[in-house]
């Protein structure tokens, strides 16, 4: 794991985005439902390319996430790819209107306030998650996503979830987000 991380850590073309992008995440269900309250999640840390091309996360799940015995219930995996896809999503958007690098750099994007928004980012409207091989409890994964392709609102995401040490595929996933009409209101 710690060579996983020193990957991203060590890089000149990634960057720690959950600490510069919300301010280390309180408030979000796996920081501090699975993370600071209950340690399920002891590590789950978000690193995007600076260019906004993908986003990687490495993540470990502790005892307590069990589906099956010594195993992470599926909805823990797709919660890690949901919130990793929606931090894919973000970075591609804020690379999009050219405010990422300053945004990774500690200053605040244009127009917005702290944290994402619905209205900005968009929202998962689909999440297909490909089960293959268990995610056991204790381990370790890397999950990298990336957009596939853009059409009008929509935007696809897809990712894959891998064990750091063994490098077997646990899972991947395929997404539609989708970004609000903006309201009549001047939204």
């Amino acid at each position: 794991a710690a060579a996983t991380v020193a990957k991203y850590e060590d890089s000149v073309e990634w960057v720690r985005a959950d600490l510069s992008l919300s301010g280390g995440g309180e408030g979000h269900a796996i920081f501090d439902t699975l993370g600071a309250k209950t340690n399920a999640v002891p590590k789950y840390r978000i690193y995007a390319r600076r260019d906004g091309s993908a986003v990687a996360a490495v993540a470990t799940a502790a005892a307590g996430c069990d589906g099956h015995k010594g195993i992470v219930h599926g909805g823990i995996t797709a919660l890690l790819f949901d919130n990793t896809l929606g931090w894919t999503n973000a970075v591609a958007v804020l690379a999009d209107n050219g405010s990422l690098a300053a945004v990774l750099d500690g200053e605040p994007a244009v127009g917005a306030g702290k944290g994402g928004s619905p209205a900005r980012f968009g929202f998962t409207a689909n999440l297909l998650v490909n089960y293959r091989a268990p995610f056991k409890n204790g381990s370790t994964v890397e999950i990298e996503c990336k957009v596939d392709r853009i059409e009008g609102r929509k935007r696809f995401l897809v990712g894959q979830m891998t064990n750091v040490e063994t490098g077997q595929l646990i899972a991947d996933c395929s997404s539609l987000f989708v970004i609000p009409r903006p309201s009549a209101a001047g939204g």
